[in-house]
């Protein structure tokens, strides 16, 4: 798969979002081989992802997804990047969100 059909095919979840920020992070852990495209084992590893059995596992997939630069540590800007790319993906900005943190 291609990021253009992964962008395109979020695109049609979510119509009002930015596919763009969210195809990055996608690619970044699952594209083994950074040959801009998953390969059939790279969809299937991201499709187990959604069938993690263990805590452990869960807690491992949402850990490669926030350390955005593989250090090993999660920092406060990686934290930022991913609640905004999400926000992003809901068609949120930073405008939609009140100073209470409620949104608007």
């Amino acid at each position: 798969m291609t990021r253009d059909h992964l962008e395109s095919l979020f695109k049609k979840v979510f119509p009002s979002g930015d596919s763009i920020a969210f195809c990055d992070h996608i690619f970044r852990i699952f594209d083994d081989d950074n040959n801009k495209s998953l390969e059939f084992k790279e969809f299937l590893m991201a499709i187990a992802v959604t069938k993690c059995n263990s805590e452990r596992d869960k807690l491992t997939w949402a850990f490669r997804l926030f350390d955005i630069d593989a250090s090993g540590t999660i920092n406060v800007m990686e934290m930022q990047n991913i609640i905004e790319t999400l926000d992003k993906i809901e068609g949120r900005t930073a405008d939609s969100v009140s100073e209470t943190g409620n949104l608007q």
